[in-house]
């Protein structure tokens, strides 16, 4: 005779489980969904630790590339400016030009000095090279800034050409 799986006596539970076993069944799937609980609130937390901490390289990364282009922006302004002081045969606008230059080498060595302030120590040896290749680019630079009109005209485009 078959044996039928379905008739059970009323209020009798789906499955027959002795003493505490429903009792560690739900002690068992509670831990576990606590843990799963505790696991996605402290993925969330580590999640947020690594937004911030991008937020943080991103905003110091976006500092210092604006103050390269500021120096970047400085020294093409200042061939520019060069330029338009060795060549132009005017003395009252060549003076002009010549307080344009001065102005341009206060501003980017302020802008140098700001952009090494931010870096980390084990960044410093970059910021030290172009520091020293500015101070080659004015050492070169400074003889013209010296010359009087006679002495632009007849030296001022070779200078270009050979210097700057």
């Amino acid at each position: 005779m078959p044996l039928d799986v379905s008739a059970r006596p009323p209020g009798s539970p789906a499955l027959p489980l002795k003493g505490g076993a429903l009792l560690f069944l739900l002690v068992g799937f509670g831990g576990l969904l606590a843990l799963i609980v505790f696991s996605s609130v402290d993925a969330l937390l580590v999640l947020r630790r690594i937004e911030a901490t991008n937020d943080s390289i991103r905003r110091e990364f976006l500092s210092h590339n604006r103050s390269l282009n500021e120096i970047r922006t400085s020294l093409y302004l200042t061939g520019t400016v060069a330029r338009d002081y060795l060549l132009d045969p005017d003395p009252q606008t060549a003076d002009a030009h010549l307080d344009n230059l001065r102005a341009l080498r206060q501003k980017m060595t302020a802008e140098l000095s700001a952009y090494a302030r931010q870096l980390r120590p084990g960044e410093a040896a970059p910021s030290g090279r172009l520091e020293t290749q500015l101070d080659a680019f004015w050492k070169a630079l400074e003889p013209a800034l010296l010359w009087n009109l006679e002495q632009r005209r007849s030296r001022g485009y070779a200078f270009l050409n050979d210097e700057v």
